[in-house]
């Protein structure tokens, strides 16, 4: 997780400081249109206003379904030894950082925000998670060890294909989310914005640090028992 988290931060970095030095470099990214129409929405005071645009269901729907496919290209490009996954994690962070430091320069920052990361906190994680599975996916052809690289590759595809997995009803609610809550994102209190964001990342610290850390503490405990007890029987 370590490695898919610096790099997620490196390449996001690259975005905002390719848009500090060339105001434009979001239109490349997200095109004339779109930007256009967020700048409209800023003027009006809505910073966040393109996710009130088409139906809850129709949005939530649509947003669900490409996050999944991103998902999942972030994940199976790792079968090329793991540059795929972080070539398919560069475009996704590089549009993030530039997209964070366009409502910077517009002096909407906080606005969006309040919006984002309502829903951004499960969907930008779960990129990091599965870009980590793609990660090991990668490294069991590259590095097999002693085995052989097929039976490597069915042993890393087996345990990353779980962690990818764990991401899918992470994506599933931040399109729900964004769907249906990210379009009042500043018409509802501030705190109820704080609340859903950090509440959001407390669900993610329990489940992928916490959690994760007392499944393999009780693993290991498991797996100390028989032993004693076979030599206890010995006894």
């Amino acid at each position: 997780m370590l490695y898919a988290f610096v790099f997620f931060t490196l390449f996001t970095a690259i975005g905002f400081i390719s848009t500090f030095y060339d105001k434009d470099f979001p239109r490349s990214l997200l095109g004339d249109e779109y930007v256009n129409m967020t700048i409209e929405n800023i003027k009006k005071g809505n910073a966040v206003g393109v996710y009130a645009s088409g139906s809850n269901w129709g949005t939530a729907f649509s947003i669900i379904f490409n996050n999944l496919m991103v998902g999942a290209k972030l994940y199976i490009w790792g079968i090329f030894g793991g540059i795929g996954s972080l070539y398919a994690l560069l475009q996704n962070s590089i549009m993030l950082g530039a997209f964070q430091y366009f409502f910077k320069a517009q002096g909407a920052l906080a606005d969006s925000a309040r919006g984002i990361w309502l829903h951004g906190v499960f969907e930008i994680f779960s990129m990091v998670i599965e870009t980590m599975a793609g990660l090991i996916l990668g490294a069991s052809i590259l590095f097999p060890k002693t085995l052989s690289r097929f039976n490597s590759f069915k042993i890393g595809f087996k345990d990353s294909f779980k962690i990818f997995l764990s991401t899918v009803p992470f994506t599933i609610v931040a399109g729900l989310i964004e769907g249906f809550v990210t379009r009042y994102a500043l018409k509802m209190p501030v705190f109820l914005n704080l609340l859903i964001i950090f509440g959001t990342l407390s669900i993610i610290v329990f489940y992928y640090f916490m959690y994760s850390r007392i499944r393999y503490k009780k693993l290991i405990y498991d797996s100390i028992l028989p032993e004693e007890g076979f030599r206890s029987t010995r006894k």
